[in-house]
């Protein structure tokens, strides 16, 4: 994270606002997060929050949109990951940690359907077996972006159901969940960030929901 920030000190003139408010935001976040260590669930809640100020561009969005937001981000930053930083880092220090997550109904948005009797258990379970064939199809022709919307729809599953009160703190099955995705956005964050600051141009038309808005004493004196 220190490469990274030494080398935005530098960039920063030249980027365009919305493309610095983005990294000035996530970043801010990712050095908190890594100044925790055993309070698993306050890391996870600043990664999220970083991750949502790298691409997030509307807050009037289902759960299916942000994760089809979220998806075209990830496409991008694997377009442009000419030298493949975002699976040598996953699979070199995740392989083990990354199974756990993966293999875990809890963070599959198809089984809380099953819970709610949306599907019944043949499709629930169907539904588990295909994911679990184009996730392999996926790693065998290196189809990193597939890949990267895997494991990234399950972490915004669990970020979910913590934001939302569905596990209550230090769940003990919850947990090592948990542990596993704060261990892969720990890894991915600052590499993503990376790419965007080697990427600037294709990074610079998006804007930030909430951007830097100044009042003058005149706006704010009627609320005080």
């Amino acid at each position: 994270m220190f490469v990274f920030e030494e080398v935005f000190k530098e960039k920063r003139l030249s980027l365009s606002q919305g493309l610095d408010l983005r990294l000035q935001r996530a970043l801010s976040w990712v050095k908190q997060a890594g100044q925790l260590q055993h309070e698993l669930e306050a890391k996870l809640l600043y990664h999220s929050i970083a991750l949502n100020a790298l691409y997030l561009n509307d807050i009037e969005l289902t759960y299916s949109q942000r994760l089809q937001q979220l998806s075209s981000f990830l496409k991008r930053l694997v377009d442009l990951d000419h030298e493949a930083k975002i699976m040598r880092n996953l699979t070199s220090k995740l392989d083990a940690t990354m199974q756990i997550f993966l293999d875990s109904p809890y963070l599959s948005y198809h089984f809380w359907l099953f819970q709610h009797q949306k599907l019944n258990e043949a499709q629930w379970q169907e539904h588990r077996l295909n994911e679990r064939t184009q996730l392999k199809n996926a790693i065998h022709v290196a189809n990193y972006a597939e890949i990267l919307n895997f494991i990234f729809a399950r972490i915004s599953m669990l970020q979910m159901q913590m934001s939302l009160g569905g596990l209550v703190n230090q769940s003990q099955v919850f947990r090592q969940l948990i542990d596993a995705a704060c261990q892969i956005l720990t890894t991915l964050l600052p590499v993503f960030m990376h790419i965007m600051l080697e990427h600037t141009q294709d990074f610079d038309a998006d804007k930030q929901f909430f951007p830097v808005v100044q009042f003058s004493k005149v706006q704010t004196s009627c609320f005080f």
